[in-house]
């Protein structure tokens, strides 16, 4: 028969309850829905500075540092709001320390008074938390195939520097475990000079040892054979404390650390709460260190895969791009042609000259937005199989741009933008392509034409550094600005900053792509201004000439101009 619960025979009081929180390694708090404590226990109290007595009745704001205090706060406030059970890591920099908790709270129901109080327990693990992140921060640099072990284990003599500091202890001997031969051979000691043990030391044990050792923790008594052979080990009969932890990787024994105190120290045995998981990565570490070669060749293999993975990836987006630039155009010469095959067929369906006019006008923009695009996907295979080439001749650089700028200004009217060319020169002479650097200027105005706003200014600026031997082009317009994290990225195939389905211009985002490359051929470089209220593209180019003494003159032929303009601007409709 099951004896029922009375509460009256309850054989402890609220004094050993509290003498039982007092004795636990968390610190423990109540506070009223007003987060006034209502109780606290002594590491608690101890951890604030306070006494029980002077933190009772009082909130976190009058007892703590002000940004714990407002965390504290927002915690008890979400607890509250949501009635929910609240597990995190808190972190606040107190005096310029990290300190980290984690941290438990819940809301604890009062039958009697139907009111709720606000329950906290926090477990300080700074010390493994900052010896974590020194670990996680340098585990990824043992991959560095350009650095050889001798640097590793520097890395590796730093992490055990800190976690010496932590244990308080007098020096770190790590054994790395043979399973073969059933033996430890000594790795690295954290200090040489302070390390008990001769180099190259090999510690063999049996098959009933390694049991043990699989089985828990080591501890004097129950593995007195191993303590044993370490102290028969030691160099100059030397008695220190120390303690023997095992490695372990994957369920596997790996090694040994043996870590040793001066006689007058105390060991903590709280420091096992979190040895095991740094030992663990200690073991990584050692582990990355011993397999170089391995890893390299896993670290490349990976690399390899995910080149493949992203070649996918810009084909699947080169693919979306295009079939939609494609499809555009196509589908608006096609019902163009089906409107005037119908007016042909129908003499019921009538269109005057205006109409005719207006439909041939769309019609050849659209034809001109499809040879652009064939175009540039053309220039983009041939730079991508290196059978692009710069036709190099002496040129006015100046003349050039000015040219070109020239023939943009009454279709830059038309879309109600105003062009302004100025140069600080009026001739550089310079090896150039003429071609390609039509192909740049064209480029970067239509981008500046479809991003700026209306009744702005498109300014096109020359400015010659004869002390660098560059000469500088900058394309400015005011409107949609370019983001910072876009700024290399617009350089990018078939980039573009708006969303493919949503962007307000039309592209396929290889124009500043083969602009870029451009450029690069002519061993210059183009790059994004940093400025707020506009958007400006500058590249330079080297002045630099071919071993010729002929100048090309600029003729300019307008009607091959027109042409092109019509060509590049072909995706501009606002």
């Amino acid at each position: 028969m099951t004896k029922k619960f009375d509460k009256s025979s309850r054989n402890y009081t609220i004094e050993d309850l509290e003498a039982l929180l007092d004795k636990l390694p968390y610190q423990v708090w109540l506070k009223d829905k007003d987060g006034k404590h209502i109780y606290i226990n002594k590491l608690g109290a101890e951890n604030i500075g306070l006494s029980k007595e002077d933190i009772i009745g009082k909130s976190d704001y009058e007892i703590r540092d002000y940004n714990m205090a407002k965390k504290c706060a927002e915690t008890d406030k979400e607890l509250i709001d949501n009635n929910h059970d609240i597990y995190k890591e808190e972190h606040s920099n107190i005096n310029g320390q990290d300190i980290w908790y984690k941290v438990h709270k819940f809301i604890l129901n009062r039958n009697t008074t139907k009111e709720d109080i606000i329950c906290g327990i926090a477990e300080e693990v700074s010390l493994d938390r900052n010896l974590q992140l020194k670990l996680e921060s340098n585990l990824l640099k043992y991959l560095d195939k350009s650095r050889n072990e001798d640097d590793s284990k520097k890395y590796l003599h730093s992490i055990l520097a800190s976690l010496k500091k932590v244990l308080n202890c007098k020096n770190i001997d790590i054994f790395i475990y043979n399973e073969n031969e059933k033996s430890f051979k000594l790795y690295i000691s954290e200090n040489k000079e302070e390390s008990n043990f001769k180099e190259n030391l090999d510690l063999y044990i049996n098959q009933k040892i390694e049991d043990k050792l699989y089985s828990n923790d080591i501890d004097y008594n129950s593995y007195s054979e191993i303590y044993d052979k370490i102290i028969q080990l030691q160099q100059n009969n030397v008695k220190d404390n120390f303690k023997i932890k095992r490695i372990k990787l994957a369920d596997k024994l790996f090694g040994l650390i043996c870590i040793s105190y001066n006689k007058d120290i105390e060991i903590n045995s709280k420091d096992d709460s979190f040895l095991d998981e740094i030992l663990s990565k200690i073991g990584i570490i050692i582990k990355q260190i011993e397999n170089k070669g391995e890893i390299a060749s896993i670290s490349k293999k990976k690399d390899e895969l995910e080149s493949i993975v992203q070649l996918e990836s810009i084909k699947t987006e080169f693919f979306a791009n295009v079939s939609h630039e494609f499809r555009t155009p196509v589908n608006i010469i096609l019902s163009i042609v089906q409107l005037l095959n119908l007016h042909i067929n129908d003499t019921n369906i009538n269109i005057d000259i205006q109409k005719y006019t207006e439909y041939l006008k769309i019609l050849k923009q659209n034809s001109y937005r499809l040879l652009r695009l064939v175009n540039n996907i053309i220039d983009t295979a041939k730079i991508s199989n290196n059978f692009c080439n710069l036709k190099l001749e002496n040129h006015n650089i100046i003349r050039i741009v000015e040219n070109i700028t020239m023939s943009t200004v009454k279709y830059a009217n038309e879309k109600k933008r105003n062009i302004i060319f100025d140069t600080d020169q009026e001739e550089v002479i310079l090896a150039c392509d003429p071609e390609k650097i039509e192909r740049i200027v064209l480029n970067l105005i239509s981008n500046a034409i479809k991003f700026s706003d209306y009744n702005t200014d498109i300014e096109i600026k020359i400015n010659t550094r004869l002390d660098l031997n560059r000469v500088f082009v900058s394309i400015k317009n005011y409107g949609k600005t370019i983001e910072k994290d876009d700024r290399e990225r617009i350089f990018g195939t078939f980039t573009q900053t708006d969303d493919l389905l949503i962007r307000k211009s039309e592209g396929s985002g290889i124009g500043l792509f083969l602009v870029r490359k451009f450029v690069e051929m002519h061993r210059g470089k183009i790059y994004v201004d940093d400025i707020e209220d506009c958007a400006q593209l500058t590249f330079y180019l080297p002045i630099e000439t071919i071993d010729e003494e002929y100048v090309y003159d600029e003729i300019i032929d307008v009607d091959d101009l027109v042409e092109k303009c019509n060509i590049e601007f072909s995706d501009i409709y606002a």
